[in-house]
């Protein structure tokens, strides 16, 4: 489940290192992009907590 999570954040800092200028402007505009970052962090953490409830098997 963690490496699932991972992927988004992982793909987001190698296109910042491949490309700055693509991932830059999420950086560069605070009136849509810092909440866009925010939103985006906010889902990943429920979708973790989603995915380890779901893995979460009591035998």
């Amino acid at each position: 489940g963690y490496l699932i999570s991972f992927l988004p954040i992982g793909l987001a800092l190698f296109l910042n290192v491949a490309n700055p200028g693509y991932m830059g402007q999420l950086f560069e505009n605070r009136g849509c992009g810092w909440p866009m970052i925010g939103v985006g962090l906010a889902l990943i953490g429920i979708g973790t907590a989603i995915i380890q409830k779901i893995i979460d098997i009591d035998i």
